[in-house]
């Protein structure tokens, strides 16, 4: 099964939770504050939703107490992965 290793930013206590690219950098802002696991859980939910995938798809491999994290994705190619997050802007799709 394919995986991809995505390095985000997440903004916790956002008004307008989603996924976009600014640049380089994939931002994941969340509703949830950083606390008690919260914003991460709010992560892997949100990416999963954009994604398509299922919650269990969604890994934080490092940054669990940080605003940059490294994710693991699986069941997802990057070509596919970026094809997507492309089309992204915050609370709303582009397609």
């Amino acid at each position: 099964m394919p995986s991809v290793n995505l390095r985000i930013k997440v903004v916790p206590n956002s008004k307008r939770p989603g996924v976009a690219v600014s640049g380089a950098q994939v931002i994941v802002r969340v509703g949830a504050p950083p606390i008690e696991g919260k914003a991460n859980i709010e992560v892997c939910e949100i990416l999963a939703d954009t994604l398509k995938l299922p919650k269990t798809a969604i890994q934080i491999k490092k940054g669990e107490k940080s605003k940059y994290k490294l994710v693991l994705i699986s069941g997802i190619d990057e070509p596919k992965l970026f094809a997507i997050l492309s089309r992204q802007e915050f609370g709303k799709s582009k397609s």
